[in-house]
Order: C-alpha cells, then sequence, then structure tokens
C-alpha cells in the first residue's frame, strides 16, 4: 500500500514511455548556478573524469568538491525516490 507521502511524491512524475520516468527537481535558477559552479571548477584547473567515453559533456559531480552535495542529494532524494518508484 502506498503511503500519503509516496502518493504525493508520485503525482510530480509522469512516464512518458513505459518505464521511463521524467520530472523537473530542480529549479532553473538552481540549474544556472550549479552549472555556473561547474564551470567555475573547470576553469580552475580541478580535473574531471567523464562517465563513459561516450560522453563528451557529462562528469561524476562526486568526484568534485560537490560531493558532500551530491552525498545528501541521493540519501535524501534519489535513493528514497527511487525505493518508491521500484
Amino acid at each position: 500500500k502506498d503511503t500519503e507521502a509516496e502518493l504525493a511524491v508520485r503525482m510530480h512524475w509522469s512516464e512518458v514511455i513505459p518505464g521511463v520516468f521524467a520530472a523537473r527537481i530542480f529549479k532553473p535558477a538552481f540549474i544556472e548556478q550549479l552549472r555556473a559552479e561547474i564551470d567555475r571548477l573547470s576553469s580552475a584547473g580541478i580535473p574531471t573524469r567523464r562517465p563513459n567515453g561516450m560522453n563528451r559533456y557529462g562528469l561524476i559531480v562526486s568526484e568534485l568538491p560537490l560531493s558532500t552535495w551530491v552525498d545528501g542529494f541521493v540519501a535524501e532524494l534519489v535513493r528514497p525516490l527511487a525505493h518508491s518508484l521500484f
């Protein structure tokens, strides 16, 4: 049985094709700030690693100084959300 909290979270997601879900998690202003911070770190010479050889623009944020934020984001939002959806 879904809890009230799970139902509240699910209402923000849509299934765009079977098994693929989409939602707007971040506000555009936050995305802009995050991109600016990543650009700043990149121009500071901090080395970055791509998630795979086919990805020219992605990077592994958990390896940057943002790792504490990423860890908290995963623990507080991503993991519970994945558990709720799957």
